[in-house]
């Protein structure tokens, strides 16, 4: 049966006529009527009674658009499957990620997605902070952003998926004489350095600094001068425990007390997903050392 009848079918019970359905479907309205007398020949009934002013429903018309709207229905997410098939064939994937993101879980999410969809493309972009891992979001510039939670995320959907333990990241000189777990009472004790964009007064680091008096000796926009800042006993840096321990050399890492976490995970728009995008919302929800069923059929 022709899926086209079926949708004019639906189209004049739902806009209350013959007319007015042929002036919302851009088509005559002899066509239209023509069309639906073609229906009522394939299907073996009058659908519809019209005896009065107004065209109504027949039983057999009832019980045909019951069935009607299921097929429609149906085959629309048919075609929106083969879609989601296409697009991951050939699709792009832009991601914005905090530095801390870009190494875990950045890397065995995009490692898995490679070994289910081969010929997705991906962008991945490191703004300087987390807050602008939310406006690339926002503009647009990325879909996904991989960033810490404990930021104002705005209109964005915020999808968590765990806490990352920060810590002391410290010469070993400076490191000797202190306790681990380092209390954070004491934060004062120790000198700091200080990524400039992380200052911003709305996340669990700058809350601990302020609430413990600690000073801080350099404040820098750049990474990595702040990472050299702390191999050369210039101060100490509250980094991800796993990430310092992973990217900076000669430093030690020590553990708070209490433990020092922020809450980590994804933003994107309200608008839907791309496939690609819906995928890899799966796989970062997936334990990333074991197989996934996901597969390119």
């Amino acid at each position: 049966m022709d899926l086209r009848l079926m949708e004019y079918f639906v189209a004049v019970i739902d806009n209350g006529g013959v007319t007015k359905a042929a002036n919302a479907l851009y088509i005559a309205q002899p066509s239209l009527s023509q069309a639906i007398r073609s229906l009522e020949r394939e299907v073996g009934a009058e659908l519809f009674d019209r005896g009065g002013r107004t065209m109504t429903l027949t039983d057999a018309g009832k019980v045909f658009e019951t069935g009607a709207r299921v097929t429609l229905r149906d085959a629309e997410r048919a075609r929106a499957r083969v879609a989601s098939v296409r697009a991951l064939q050939s699709g792009r994937l832009r991601i914005a990620a905090s530095p801390a993101m870009a190494l875990d879980p950045l890397p065995a999410a995009v490692a898995r997605m490679r070994e289910l969809h081969p010929n997705i493309q991906f962008f991945i972009t490191e703004p300087g902070s987390p807050s602008e891992v939310v406006t690339d979001v926002r503009l647009g510039r990325a879909e996904i952003g991989l960033t810490y939670l404990d930021v104002a995320t705005g209109p964005l959907v915020s999808v968590p998926f765990g806490d990352q333990e920060l810590g002391l990241a410290i010469a070993q000189d400076l490191a000797a004489d202190l306790p681990s777990p380092f209390p954070l009472d004491r934060l004062h004790e120790v000198p700091l350095v200080l990524e400039s964009r992380e200052g911003t007064g709305n996340n669990v680091v700058d809350e601990v600094i302020r609430s413990s008096g600690a000073t801080v000796v350099v404040r820098t926009a750049f990474r990595h001068a702040a990472w050299e800042l702390v191999q050369q006993g210039v101060g100490a840096a509250i980094l991800p425990i796993d990430f310092a321990r992973t990217r900076i050399r000669r430093v030690v890492t020590i553990p708070t007390d209490p433990p020092l976490v922020r809450p980590i995970g994804a933003v994107h728009r309200k608008a839907v997903l791309s496939p690609a995008a819906q995928v890899f919302m799966r796989v970062l929800h997936q334990p990333l050392t074991q197989p996934t069923p996901l597969r390119d059929r």
